[in-house]
């Protein structure tokens, strides 16, 4: 007698051993070590990752050129608004300048650890804007 399994939540047949469906609990994708400390490097800040991007054994890499490209993106626009913080902080805006400062580098020091762990556990996170930027330029390997 053969008894096949169906998913709790969708309803999908199971395959033979299997306790969770695919399309429910996807599993997280595998990198090997050497594609996540290079994903890790590129949160150091955008100069590795524009040098990952050119460099011929990472280049290939979608999952390395993602990283590099949000890198890239969430750098620019760290560095943007730190220009303009301090044209503001010129024209006599020094303690608001001072304030926003601060929660900006506390917040871009928590984003940065976010993204360095998760690509050090071989997954791609998106950030709303940023990451889906850097997911289309990397799909079609271009940047």
């Amino acid at each position: 007698m053969n008894v096949t399994a169906s998913c709790p939540d969708c309803g999908s047949e199971l395959p033979v051993g299997a306790t969770q469906c695919s399309r429910c609990y996807p599993q997280p994708m595998t990198r090997d070590a050497r594609e996540r400390l290079v994903a890790v490097a590129c949160y150091l800040t955008p100069l590795p990752a524009i040098a990952f991007l050119f460099l011929k054994p990472f280049r290939d890499s979608a999952f390395i050129r993602f990283h590099a490209l949000q890198s890239i993106l969430v750098g620019g626009a760290a560095l943007l608004l730190l220009l303009f913080g301090a044209l503001f902080a010129n024209l006599g805006w020094t303690v608001a300048w001072l304030m926003f400062g601060v929660l900006f580098f506390v917040a871009l020091f928590f984003l940065w650890l976010v993204l360095s762990i998760k690509a050090a556990q071989g997954m791609q996170f998106e950030l709303p804007f940023f990451g889906q930027q850097a997911a289309k330029r990397a799909a079609r390997g271009i940047f």
